[in-house]
């Protein structure tokens, strides 16, 4: 065993938590520091732990350890010290053994393995290992060695009483001296005690006499008493035992009251809850009820109001058929005009029109040519006259030939003009009218575009109208679901509830708790209770309840780790309730042999049904009980099998031979509750699975009606467009047209006018060739006959053709004049009024318009919906009466049954208070006859102590004991002079004597062993003074001469023979009394250099120097360490006074101890002796004040050592810091230089 560790914080110097570093040498370890660094607190902290000297600390004391020094102060400081307990010299099975100790301002514990243990029992361990309390001297402090080398002889001698534990045989003796002086006292007042009863003795003995007479006559008294009282007495039990068992059976009775009574009130409760809940539900009808009166008011009303818009949307559009028939008509009429006159126009009046027009034309150019001609020839005849030479002539024909060609040009330009101008008329002509094809094509395309818009409503309607309906139906559906829903949740609350009942109140509340928790905090691996987690068979469900019995309500959870969690959180928040917990992973369950079973004996925990994680749980519970048919044979076989049995009527029989059964009302059965509430909680989860589809469903149909009605608004929109389309398409079509007859006109006119400017620049070109030919002739004053017969021919033709163009003029202005009339009635007035009508036929609302179809669509749908809707609320009016009604009829059913059951329950609470005053009645009855039986009891106490023959009365009856009770009271009222407790004093003090004489007897028995006691110990003392002695001083010796090689040592007991005189102890008796001995010295003689053994001379230890008394004294100590040898020595600076040699003797001594008596010594020295044989160094340093410690070279040691030779020992200053490892050469020489 060896100190392996230290761990030190907050202790005096040492303020953060300090390490040994690396394990301490089971052998030598050094500790070098600088003076003042804190190599004593190291010590001191050891002794902390380990020495009784700190054993009771006041708080001053307690404060005194915790550190002190600049910054942050510690409320608290701890030591701990591990040792290497491979040896088990301590007696604990572990390698290693860890003790603490922590201090504080108003704490100090000790700990080992952390564990908390006290003081005592620390000490107890470490006598138990070697480190006695008798010998501190395996600690060796500071300044100890001083001490024992200023020491005088009677302090030595009382140092070496306290290494023999002569304490101890001191505080016996003292302990046994004052019992002897307690006992002396008490024998001095037994003694007086003696001398007093001795007096009443002697007076007593006179009356005895008189006595015995009066006694004897006593004794029967009493025996008749007795039996008097002793007959009472029994009739008292007796009477009290029929009472007792009328009151058991009273209180069954009453007990099944009140459970009947509970039972009661907790229907009543629940009546009352279904009343309330109806009357609310009622309510809630009745407002809804109000609701829809409210909203089927509102819509027969809207009803009424569409209705009313209908008949007038009706009427307007039965006005606008009658005007559309009208405007219709009026339309084929102005068709049939526009036809008939376009027909006219094209088929009569225009054919006769351009007929007459190219009759006109060709009979005025061949009027035109004759009348030339004709002129011509009248010229010519007249041109000599007119004329009196050809040149003459000839001048003026040139002249009308520069006209003609003048006005010809004219007549070329005026052609080209409006050829051009006809052709671009007729490129614009050719434009319009594919403009208007494609108005025309566009109109039509709109036309029919509305109407596919139109079906495209219709099927939009439609779509929304069943979309709708759809609605309406799931709306229905969801509000029967939404009900059903709500009644199963009241159902599977009452059946909880129902359930509940079944099990302690606190139960109830710990699983609602603990179910609570794990919801909040999410706690997994909570399974449920066990009555949730199995099923059986209804005929196993009496036997599973009874076997089980509240197990079926522990909560069964993964491991003890969770139900540890769930049991914090409920301390944490202050959880009501009581819970028990199954942790799967601590079940062990032993099987049962199921060979035993058969046909009449079957393992009940094979008929329970869970899950195969619970299986085991199922075992712990049923694993040891089977069903059987009857108690009887199931008795036989629990006891043949050492197994439990169970009926399927849940009676019982236990292994150990214990039947249990009875009566058990079935409505209180948990496993018909679990069952109902399991199924309740399907049919819930399915139903409210339904409610939450059918609200799904209902959204995803809202997304599509939403969607359809979008498209009808986009459809409507379209339709409009369309519509203002048409209008302008019709607008711009009647434009066009009457733009295209204005064309035609134009180019009819101009081709017209071409025709004539053609005819006149032909018929100058005829006259100016005839000018010309003219020109070529002679100039005659008269015609030639073939001229004159042309003329007369020409003459002729004018004339006839003067008539017939007048003639064909007239007719073609008539044609013409009809045709212009035709087309101003078609322009002006058909045409723009075929438009108008077209229109006003357009912007009628009839039933092939979409406007119209749209109003009276949404109008008759407005009416259907409302209708239906009227209906759905009537309907539902009349649903809500019939519930209503039904609630009225569930009240009033459940009211009658709250009467008949409070009526029930007024008369249990009658009977109940019948049954409680009965009890009163036998509970006062039992007063009477316990006061009886208490009296009798004490009457027969009283008596006193009877005489043997006391039962002899007892078969008398009373009054043969009364009267023999009166004759003998008159016997002894004769003797009412006598003491009648003279005996009974003669009895006591006689007895009071003998125990007074045997306590006598017994202090002077326990005086005489005290004596011996004391005899013994003080023998003992002298001789555990003596052998110590013996063996310190041979020790002594030893150690000196291994020290001091040729020197001599030894130690001298001195003794009180006379005045001052001395004796060596060899030549003591060892019978002497230790009392005798006055001290122990030492004497010591060092071999000078020349002397021999014989010359040398003895010193005593104030004749020696400072370095050889620290010599002896380490001697002495190492003397005493050798009587009781410790596992391990702590050494501060023991070689601090030794001379170089000494140190070297003392370090060579310590390395053999080390080496051959494995022991462990941790050394603080100032002195490099000490290194040479160490194992590990440890250095401590100081900084800021604080100190702190670590493993350290033994070359790094030196120069600690070295450096502190160099500063002379000085000691650190607060603030200063120096480190462990010396300055280097180089370093001095900078610090000079600086």
């Amino acid at each position: 065993m060896y100190i392996k560790s230290v761990t030190i914080q907050g202790f005096k110097s040492y303020r953060d938590q300090t390490f040994t570093g690396q394990e301490f040498s089971p052998s030598q370890n050094i500790i070098v520091g600088r003076n003042g660094s804190g190599k004593s607190n190291f010590f001191s902290a050891i002794s902390f732990v380990l020495s009784e000297k700190y054993s009771k600390l006041r708080s001053e004391e307690r404060q005194a350890f915790l550190h002190e020094g600049t910054g942050r102060g510690v409320l608290s400081a701890f030591v701990e010290i591990v040792f290497d307990n491979s040896d088990n010299r301590l007696p604990i099975d572990a390698k290693e053994v860890a003790i603490r100790r922590t201090v504080g301002l108003k704490k100090d514990e000790y700990r080992i393995d952390g564990k908390a243990v006290t003081q005592r029992e620390v000490f107890n361990l470490l006598e138990s290992a070697g480190l006695s309390s008798s010998n501190p001297y395996y600690i060796v402090e500071q300044g100890k060695v001083a001490t024992l080398t200023t020491m005088k002889d009677s302090e030595r001698l009382e140092l070496l009483k306290e290494i023999a534990g002569t304490k101890v045989y001191d505080q016996k003796r003292a302990e046994s001296l004052s019992i002897m002086k307690e006992a002396e006292q008490k024998k001095q007042k037994i003694n007086e005690a003696i001398e007093y009863v001795q007096e009443r003795l002697d007076e007593l003995e006179q009356e005895k006499e008189e006595l015995k007479e009066f006694q004897k006559l006593d004794k029967d008294r009493r025996c008749i008493e007795y039996a008097i009282f002793e007959q009472e007495l029994n009739e008292a039990t007796k009477n009290l035992e029929e009472i007792e068992k009328a009151r058991e059976n009273q209180h069954k009775i009453a007990n099944q009251l009140h459970m009947d009574k509970m039972y009661l009130q907790q229907k009543l409760k629940d009546y009352e809850r279904d009343i309330k809940l109806a009357k609310l539900q009622k309510e809630a009808k009745q407002k809804e009820k109000d609701l829809l009166e409210t909203e089927r008011q509102e819509l027969i009303r809207q009803r009424t109001k569409i209705d009313l818009e209908l008949k007038d949307f009706q009427q307007i559009h039965k006005e606008d058929e009658t005007t559309r028939k009208d405007v219709e008509e009026e339309l084929r009429e102005v068709n049939k005009k526009i036809e008939d006159i376009t027909s006219q126009l094209n088929d009569e009046v225009i054919p006769q029109y351009e007929n007459l027009l190219r009759e006109e034309n060709e009979v005025e150019e061949k009027l035109q040519a004759s009348e030339r001609r004709m002129n011509e020839l009248l010229s010519i005849q007249g041109r000599k006259n007119r004329f009196n030479t050809v040149e003459e002539r000839n001048r003026w024909l040139q002249q009308e030939i520069e006209k003609l060609e003048k006005a010809n040009a004219s007549y070329s330009e005026q052609i080209t003009v409006r050829t051009t101008e006809t052709e671009k008329l007729k490129d614009t002509l050719s434009n319009l009218n594919r403009i208007i094809e494609e108005k025309k094509k566009s109109f039509t395309e709109n036309r029919a575009q509305i109407e596919s818009f139109q079906t495209s409503y219709n099927d939009l309607k439609n779509e929304r109208d069943s979309l709708t309906n759809q609605k309406k139906e799931l709306w229905k559906e969801q509000t029967e679901t939404e009900k059903e829903t709500q009644r199963l949740s009241e159902e599977l609350s009452r059946a909880e509830r129902k359930l509940e009942m079944t099990f302690p109140r606190t139960v109830t509340s710990g699983i609602h708790s603990v179910r609570n928790i794990v919801k909040e905090r999410n706690i997994a691996g909570v399974y449920g209770t066990v009555i949730e987690l199995i099923k059986c068979d209804e005929k196993y469900h009496r036997a599973v309840e009874v076997t089980a019995g509240n197990s079926l309500f522990h909560l069964v959870v993964e491991n003890e780790r969770v139900s540890g969690d769930i049991i914090q959180a409920m301390n944490q928040s202050g959880a009501q309730g009581r819970v028990t917990f199954i942790p799967l992973n601590r079940l062990q369950v032993t099987d049962v042999d199921d060979s035993i079973a058969n046909s009449e004996f079957a393992p009940l925990w094979k008929k329970v049904k869970t899950d195969s994680k619970f299986d085991i749980v199922v075992k712990h519970l049923f694993g040891k009980t089977f069903v059987t048919k009857d108690l009887g044979s199931g008795t036989q076989f629990a006891k043949d099998h050492n197994v439990n049995c169970v009926t399927l009527a849940g009676d019982q029989a236990n292994r150990k031979g214990t039947l249990t059964g009875g009566y058990i009302e079935q409505r209180q059965s948990r496993m018909d509750c679990m069952k109902q509430i399991e199924n309740l909680r399907k049919d819930y989860k399915e139903s409210h699975d339904k409610s939450k589809k059918l609200k799904a469903s209902i959204s995803d149909l809202d997304d599509r009606l939403n969607t359809c009605i979008t498209r009808l608004q986009k459809v409507e929109t379209e339709v409009h467009n369309s519509k203002n389309t048409i209008q302008h398409e019709q607008q711009d079509l009647q434009n066009l047209e009457i733009r295209k007859n204005n064309i035609e006109d134009n180019i009819r006119s101009n081709e017209e006018l071409l025709v004539r400017l053609k005819s006149s620049l032909s018929a100058n070109k005829e006259t100016i060739d005839s000018y010309t030919k003219e020109k070529d002739s002679p100039l005659s004053a008269t015609l030639s006959t073939r001229e004159k017969q042309e003329l007369d021919k020409l003459t002729k033709t004018v004339n006839d053709l003067t008539k017939q163009l007048q003639t064909v003029s007239r007719s073609r202005l008539e044609q013409e004049t009809k045709r212009d009339s035709l087309r101003i009635q078609l322009n002006t007035n058909y045409i723009p009024r075929k438009s108008e009508l077209q229109l006003h036929i357009d912007h009628l609302p009839t039933d092939s318009t979409f406007s119209s179809q749209q109003r009276l669509s949404q109008l008759q749908g407005d009416k259907k919906a409302t209708e239906d809707r009227i209906n759905d609320v009537t309907e539902s009016i009349k649903e809500l009466d019939q519930e209503i009604d039904d609630l009225n009829e569930k009240i009033k059913t459940t009211q009658e049954q709250l009467e008949t059951e409070r009526t029930e329950e007024t008369k249990k609470f009658q009977t109940l208070q019948e049954k409680a005053n009965s009890l009163e009645k036998l509970l006062n009855k039992k007063k009477i006859w316990t006061q009886k039986r208490e009296d009798c009891i004490r009457q027969i106490k009283e008596l006193g102590t009877l005489p043997s023959d006391f039962r002899k009365y007892l078969e008398s009856d009373q009054k043969t004991l009364m009267k023999k009770l009166h004759s003998t009271n008159e016997k002894l009222k004769k003797f009412g002079h006598v003491n009648k407790k003279a005996l009974d004093q003669y009895e006591q003090f006689s007895n009071q004597k003998d125990d007074f004489l045997s306590k006598k007897e017994e202090l002077e028995k326990g005086e005489e062993a005290i004596n011996q006691l004391i005899e013994v110990l003080d023998r003992r003392k002298d001789e555990a003074i003596l052998r110590t002695f013996k063996q310190v001083s041979q020790n002594f010796e030893e150690i000196f001469q291994t020290l001091v090689p040729g020197g001599h040592a030894s130690l001298t007991m001195k003794s009180k023979k006379g005045e001052g005189e001395e004796e060596e102890e060899d030549e003591t008796d060892e019978t002497s009394e230790v009392d005798q001995f006055t001290g122990v010295s030492i004497k010591v003689s060092f071999m000078s250099s020349g002397e021999t053994e014989e010359e040398q001379s003895y010193h005593l230890m104030q004749q020696l120097s400072g370095g050889q008394k620290s010599l002896v004294a380490l001697c002495l100590i190492f003397a005493i360490q050798r009587c009781d040898p410790a596992p391990f020595y702590l050494f501060d600076e023991i070689d601090a006074a030794l001379d170089s040699a000494y140190r070297t003797s003392v370090a060579k001594m310590i390395e053999t101890l080390a080496e051959k008596e494995k022991i462990q010594f941790i050394t603080a020295t100032f002195k490099s002796e000490m290194l040479e044989s160490a194992e590990n160094f440890y250095g401590i340093s100081f900084k800021n004040k604080i100190s702190s410690i670590k493993k350290i070279t033994k070359e790094e040691a030196l120069r600690v050592l070295q450096e502190e030779e160099r500063l002379g020992g000085a000691q650190v200053q607060p603030g200063e810091e120096r480190p462990l490892t010396p300055p280097t050469h180089d370093d001095h020489m900078d610090d000079r230089e600086d």
